[in-house]
Formats: structure tokens, C-alpha cells, sequence
């Protein structure tokens, strides 16, 4: 397998992974919140050949168009909420018209 193409399929494994899961890290720590960011960060790294040292969070925002773990978390929860909210809506309007 080329590198690139082993680059985008990690990138593709962990954006689904925290994209779908990042709603069960509500309520954590912020230093096990910390650790999930590292791999994130370590992600981005390989995915554009960045040095250990380099700025990360440009790249994250910029390039990958990646929120930070807890504003992912947060998003996540509103996300969920509005969903919620707007279906039991659509729920009421249905009993209310007869359908």
C-alpha cells in the first residue's frame, strides 16, 4: 500500500471513530480528554509528515477542518439535543393532525 494511501485510511479510522464516539466522553477529565487529543494530534502528524514539535492546532482547523476534543464533545451534545428535540416535535404534530 502506497504511504498516502495508509495516511487517508488512518484518517478515515479515526475521524469515524471520534465523530461517532465522541458523545461517550462527555463528563471526562480534562486529562483524558488530553490523551485523546494527543493521538489526534499524532494522527495529523502522519497524515501531513509534521515533526513532533510542530504546531499542531492551525493544521487541525486549516487543513483537516477538526474541532479540538472538547468542542467535538460539545458539538456532539447539541447535535444530539436538537435532533431529539426537533423529532419529538414532529412526533406531537403527528398525533395532533390524526396521522
Amino acid at each position: 500500500m502506497k504511504i498516502w494511501c495508509s495516511r487517508w485510511a488512518l484518517l478515515a479510522f479515526l475521524s469515524g471513530l471520534c465523530c461517532n464516539c465522541n458523545s461517550l466522553l462527555c463528563g471526562l477529565p480534562s486529562y483524558q480528554l488530553a490523551r485523546v487529543q494527543s493521538v489526534l494530534n499524532a494522527a495529523a502528524r502522519i497524515i501531513y509528515g509534521g515533526k513532533r514539535f510542530d504546531l499542531i492546532t492551525s493544521l487541525l482547523h486549516d487543513r483537516l477542518h477538526w474541532l479540538r476534543v472538547p468542542e467535538r464533545v460539545h458539538f456532539k451534545l447539541c447535535l444530539i439535543s436538537h435532533v431529539g428535540s426537533k423529532q419529538q416535535c414532529n412526533d406531537k404534530l403527528k398525533c395532533i393532525n390524526g396521522e
